[in-house]
């Protein structure tokens, strides 16, 4: 009996070493259900919270794992239970009295112990008292292996986060100083600019006869009469009719002085005309009012409405991102853009006239060269010019040649675009990959641009199964409804009799997806010309699909796109694809047209980066304006916000929209592009990014509006 008894607490021992929390030191569900990490440690509920709350790992094998990862385990839950009533009934754990204790205890028979049973008990309080003792010292070495550790992880995790964040001070150190220094340069450009302007309208003003301030010079010469003899004195009024004779006086000296006084005339100043108020639907920048009282943030708007006050002009606007409205705006605070403004103000300038260099006062004409030179050398190119104008012998014959602008260099270089393959190369590529098809047992083809039991629809499968009885009896022939990775082909309709070309309108997706993943699209007209010849012939302009429309004019669009976009993802497979650089985010919900997640499938397959969430699209504008991180914006050229059909699902509020309206008036706003759905599908069809101004999306919201902003940049 002793070894039974012994061999029960050997076994109940290793149980409770197995059913024990290693953080809390307690059996499993003493803080909470029993839980496990993937790594199939298990724990208390409440401990193992607690410790990922600030370190990431599993205590027992320094996995790492989150909160997420935890799963309850409820076999466990009934093993629990299962060794405490056992542990209870042996003694190893006490048992709780959950009943009423009366002051006046019944009589309890007294019951007889024999020495068996009460070996039991002693070993078992034995036993507990040792465990006990064990759980103690375990949690505390546990405890201390822990901090040490944990205390040495930290240190090396501060001391490489201050060296990262000391290399991203440098780095924006270096980033501030050059975004400063450009914009000096940008300002005294601007500044230099502006004075010429100014002076070449005052230079350009209108003759002295037209109102003109003019000053005259007038010389007049007087004489003044001293004499060597005092002043007589003042006498009083005479009472006689007859005044009284002055005494004789001594003959006076005459000295002759000449004074020069300097007359000036002046008639009514010709002030320069002040700048008309903008006409209505004129795209203005709202400058920001944020004081007391007012809480305008500005941005891009329209003028909506004009009114002229005694002060100046007044204006109604409303805004291009949102729907918010402002009434009554100062002048002072509705300006054009920077790009626009300077071409305002060269629009404002007169025109240079003509000047003969006989006159003896010409007027300094206004030139590139003079926008070249600095305030100090300008000052000494006018004094030489008024020199030389005085003097009509040391005239130049000729005006020196003015100086070319210098060229600006864009900040984001273009996108190379795949070269174009030659028609004879595409066709007999296209050719050899029909003729590879018959190689298959078994052909799996996709349905495209036919209406729903029509009798076209089975005209071409007609032929397709005659043309394939023909030439290998032993194909079999298999349609699906969506384009698949086992997808051979695409069976659509070809040309009409008017329309050499499938527009833009007519364009299925399915065609968009063979296309982008190198499936060859066969025509109705191809198979029957293939079935009249009993043979797999070349392909013709005449009987291939052109998914490209006609509308553009550019050298090369009007060729084969679906067989050109196939062979240049066959023979530049090892070159990087033009999209690569390119982000793209949907806007909207697509609920009219093509569905959003077939063209997410479409740009995926062609490359695109894919921007999923608003707010990530509004942090890259950011990122990309402020460059304060260069490692996310690196890679991308441009940011695509591809808008659906419908005029409302652009979003008026939050941060995309904040961020769209802070980049419109940018130096360089070429960044952000805001197109129509289109847009991705002739890119697609043309293997190289189109041209942003001819996809414009639908009207009547603010997505036209800022593609009507940005689209000449």
């Amino acid at each position: 009996m002793s070894s039974i008894t012994e061999s029960l607490h050997t076994s109940l021992d290793q149980l409770t070493m197995l059913l024990r929390c290693s953080i809390c030191c307690s059996t499993l569900g003493s803080n909470g259900s029993p839980s496990q990490l993937p790594c199939i440690h298990i724990f208390c509920q409440s401990c193992i919270r607690t410790h990922l709350s600030t370190r990431l790992f599993c205590p027992e094998c320094r996995t790492p794992c989150t909160r997420r990862s935890i799963t309850k385990c409820d076999h466990i839950i009934k093993v629990v239970r299962a060794y405490r009533s056992v542990s209870k009934s042996f003694g190893v754990a006490p048992s709780v009295w959950k009943e009423g204790c009366y002051l006046t205890q019944p009589e309890v028979q007294c019951t007889q112990w024999d020495g068996d049973g009460v070996e039991d008990l002693l070993v078992s309080r034995r036993m507990g008292e040792g465990l006990e003792g064990y759980r103690k010292t375990f949690h505390e070495s546990n405890v201390l292996r822990f901090n040490e550790e944990d205390v040495r992880r930290r240190m090396e995790e501060d001391k490489a986060e201050e060296e990262e964040e000391m290399e991203e001070e440098k780095v924006e150190e270096e980033k501030n100083e050059k975004e400063e220094e450009e914009e000096e340069m940008e300002e005294n450009e601007l500044e230099e600019d502006y004075t010429m302007d100014r002076e070449v309208e005052k230079e350009m003003a209108p003759l002295p006869s037209q109102t003109v301030d003019t000053t005259v010079a007038k010389t007049t010469t007087s004489k003044t009469i001293t004499t060597n003899t005092p002043t007589p004195p003042i006498l009083p009024p005479p009472r006689s009719p007859t005044p009284p004779t002055p005494p004789p006086a001594a003959e006076p000296t005459t000295t002759t002085t000449t004074t020069t006084t300097t007359t000036t005339t002046t008639t009514p100043q010709s002030t320069l005309k002040p700048p008309p108020p903008f006409p209505v639907n004129t795209i203005v920048d709202v400058t920001p009012r944020m004081w007391s009282g007012i809480n305008q943030p500005g941005g891009a708007a329209s003028v909506t409405a004009c009114r002229m006050t005694p002060s100046g002009p007044v204006y109604d606007v409303k805004y291009i991102v949102g729907t918010a409205r402002e009434k009554s705006v100062d002048a002072k605070f509705v300006s054009l853009p920077k790009q626009l403004e300077r071409g305002r103000r060269r629009s404002r300038t007169p025109e240079k006239e003509d000047v003969d260099p006989q006159t003896p006062n010409p007027t300094k004409t206004g030139g590139k060269e003079s926008k070249l030179l600095s305030s100090k050398k300008r000052r000494r190119a006018r004094s030489k010019s008024t020199s030389t104008a005085s003097d009509p012998s040391q005239a130049p014959t000729q005006p020196p040649a003015p100086a070319p602008a210098p060229s600006k260099i864009p900040k984001s270089q273009p996108i190379p675009s795949a070269p174009l393959i030659p028609r004879s190369q595409i066709l007999s590529l296209a050719f050899s990959r029909y003729t590879r098809l018959l190689s298959s047992p078994k052909l799996t083809y996709c349905i495209s641009g036919f209406s729903a039991n029509g009798t076209s629809l089975t005209l071409a499968q007609n032929l397709l199964h005659t043309l394939t009885s023909l030439l290998s009896p032993s194909i079999k022939l298999k349609a699906s409804r969506t384009v698949t990775s086992s997808t051979s082909f695409l069976l659509t309709q070809g040309h009409s009799t008017t329309q050499d070309v499938i527009t833009a309108d007519k364009r299925t997706l399915k065609t968009m997806q063979c296309l982008s993943r190198g499936i060859p699209i066969i025509t109705v007209e191809y198979i029957n010309s293939c079935v009249k010849a009993r043979a797999i012939i070349p392909p013709t302009i005449e009987n291939t699909v052109n998914t490209v429309p006609m509308k553009f004019g550019e050298e090369g669009l009007s060729d084969v796109a679906v067989l050109n976009t196939a062979a240049n993802m066959e023979v530049s497979s090892t070159v990087s694809s033009p999209f690569e650089r390119i982000g793209v985010y949907f806007v909207g919900e697509f609920r009219r047209g093509p569905k959003k997640e077939e063209l997410v499938g479409l740009a995926e397959d062609m490359r695109f980066k894919i921007v999923e969430v608003d707010w990530k699209a509004a942090k890259i504008i950011s990122q990309k304006r402020s460059k304060s991180n260069p490692r996310l914006t690196k890679n991308l050229n441009h940011l695509v916000l591809l808008c659906d059909s419908d005029p409302s699902s652009f979003p008026t509020s939050g941060s995309l929209s904040v961020e769209v309206n802070n980049s419109l008036f940018d130096y360089d706003n070429s960044f952000t592009k805001v197109v129509g759905y289109n847009w991705l599908f002739d890119s697609a069809s043309c293997f190289k990014p189109c041209e942003w101004k001819h996809y414009p999306p639908v009207e009547g919201g603010a997505a036209r509006n800022i593609w009507e902003i940005s689209k000449d940049s």
